[in-house]
């Protein structure tokens, strides 16, 4: 996502408003501190490149980003697990419970599923890491 934010994508080198990067794995990410974050396949790995001047010209502040992201991911994780519940008598099954942690942590009952992290470059990107625990 670096390379594609610095030096522009395909063979004439276009420099895209925004991208998306997937990787069927992870071994080198880093979380917030620069803790690592290294997960196995299965799991979701995902960088959104969005230009600065294209996020500026949003009504969300910059200082509500992560949130924004974390809450995005929070909504699409519960709705998968409500998909995934048995069906028949809703109140024998409860689906989990998916909350945010402040700034950037996805939940389920209590444990953590997801990490965004958001980087901006020199060259006017923002990068938006995403990672969800599936397996």
């Amino acid at each position: 996502a670096k390379r594609i934010a610095e030096e522009g994508w395909g063979e004439d080198r276009q420099s895209p408003r925004s991208f998306v990067v997937t990787a069927r794995e992870q071994t080198k990410g880093r979380g917030t501190h620069g803790r690592t974050w290294i997960c196995q396949r299965g799991n979701v790995f995902v960088t959104i490149g969005i230009k600065m001047e294209d996020w500026m010209n949003t009504k969300i502040p910059l200082t509500l980003l992560p949130l924004k992201i974390g809450s995005l991911v929070a909504e699409n994780v519960q709705k998968l697990l409500d998909e995934c519940m048995p069906g028949g008598d809703t109140n024998k099954f409860q689906s989990p419970l998916v909350t945010v942690k402040w700034p950037n942590d996805v939940l389920v009952d209590e444990r953590k599923i997801s990490g965004v992290l958001i980087e901006s470059s020199s060259n006017g990107w923002f990068l938006i890491g995403i990672g969800v625990n599936l397996v």
